[in-house]
């Protein structure tokens, strides 16, 4: 009785360990998904700053044409 109770549990490993894997891989893909996901809208954030900062570069390049500023370790005269 004990031998066929151990053939059955044998048998049944194959199907529950693919089982288990299928399960952790679907785990796997879906969090790989939202990761990507939280990257892509990273990356579009990223541009939006990189954009604002060339904006406020370039005003302040025209700003500094009008009213340059005196460059650091220098004595501003008054």
């Amino acid at each position: 009785m004990q031998v066929e109770e151990l053939r059955k549990m044998v048998d049944k490993q194959p199907q529950e360990v693919e089982d288990r894997l299928k399960g952790e891989m679907d785990k796997i893909m879906a969090r790989n998904i939202e990761v990507q996901d939280d990257n892509r809208g990273l990356e579009e954030r990223l541009q939006e700053m990189e954009q604002e900062l060339v904006g406020t570069k370039m005003m302040y390049a025209q700003v500094s044409c009008f009213f340059p500023l005196a460059s650091p370790g220098s004595t501003v005269l008054v």
